[in-house]
């Protein structure tokens, strides 16, 4: 006999009504396996698995209309999808990476800096530099003028014995710090810059170019 999803629907409704949840769970579960592309369907599943408290399938069947959001390139569903799973599993890296990369996709560079961050700092009490490095790079490309994310990436760079992208990090820190008039801290940022390369030209007290060359008259 052919499934019949109109009735079953029905059925999963009556029991709702009257309060009856694992009945109706039980119901759109069967809508689910006959149309798995039935992401309505699926959503609901996902909250009532919630209210039964069973948060691993919750998150099972927000994962995958997440995922599939995602991919379909519609960022603002996929969003609203991985942020209920992040509200079942708060820390989670993997979600918060997801979400900081579709933020950043929308240009909502406040919510995407606050999970990056979150992710940023996950790596960093992991010991895992290199990775937490890399997420506060794209902070730092993400939103330019923030010249203490820079220098602290710079900063990273450095203690990582990555002088030349540390020196890279402070030469831009100090032209933000530059266009901005804070000129004692953007010469002070520059110095920084400065010994980096001149340690790395095999010269710690002769004199290099200065980093912000001619474009400032300095």
């Amino acid at each position: 006999m052919a499934f019949d999803k109109v009735k079953t629907l029905r059925a999963a409704e009556r029991y709702l009504e009257t309060g009856k949840i694992p009945a109706a769970v039980k119901e759109y579960s069967k809508v689910v396996e006959s149309e798995p592309e039935d992401f309505t369907t699926l959503n609901i599943l996902g909250d009532l698995h919630v209210r039964t408290g069973n948060q691993a399938a919750a998150i099972s069947c927000f994962r995958r209309i997440a995922e599939h959001y995602r991919d379909q390139d519609f960022a603002l569903k996929a969003i609203a999808m991985f942020r209920k799973i992040d509200r079942l599993q708060p820390g989670n890296i993997e979600i918060a990476t997801h979400l900081a990369d579709l933020y950043a996709q929308q240009d909502l560079v406040i919510e995407a800096r606050a999970h990056y961050l979150i992710v940023a700092n996950a790596h960093a009490q992991a010991g895992a530099t290199q990775a937490g490095l890399e997420v506060l790079r794209k902070i730092a490309d993400l939103d330019p003028q923030n010249t203490e994310v820079r220098i602290k990436l710079a900063e990273g760079y450095l203690h990582e014995g990555m002088s030349k992208e540390a020196a890279a990090s402070f030469t831009e820190a100090g032209h933000n710090l530059l266009t901005r008039g804070s000129l004692d801290d953007a010469l002070e940022v520059f110095g920084r810059s400065l010994k980096i390369r001149a340690r790395r030209s095999g010269n710690p007290k002769g004199r290099v170019g200065h980093p912000c060359g001619s474009r400032y008259g300095l």
